[in-house]
């Protein structure tokens, strides 16, 4: 059976504004997708499972774009999901990170 992608979704809690959201009122939040493929999680440590991996991989190239894209970030701020599907809306969108194996969307 071929290994299949793993898509995640990280919620990042930014500086305060004046402006409520769904999410927490007076905070900004932005989302990040990270696509992690097979290729990319190759070469990992014995007992370490795909999944870990990916996950740890999936974090470090959220918590980068963010710190680049989102300046007003509160330390430790993001949380995650494991997605089932990668998101339709992304299909025609240009990643913001697109190295071997390891795609991210900076949703806007």
């Amino acid at each position: 059976m071929e290994e299949a992608d793993i898509y995640f979704q990280f919620d990042f809690k930014g500086g305060e504004t004046t402006s409520t959201g769904e999410f927490q009122e007076g905070l900004t939040r932005r989302t990040i997708i990270v696509e992690i493929s097979p290729e990319a999680r190759g070469n990992r440590l014995e007992g370490q499972s795909a999944d870990e991996v990916a996950r740890q991989l999936a974090q470090n190239v959220a918590e980068e774009l963010a710190r680049q894209e989102l300046v007003d970030l509160e330390k430790g701020s993001g949380e995650v999901v494991r997605l089932d599907e990668f998101p339709p809306v992304l299909e025609d969108v240009e990643p913001d990170v697109d190295e071997t194996g390891v795609r991210a969307w900076l949703l806007k």
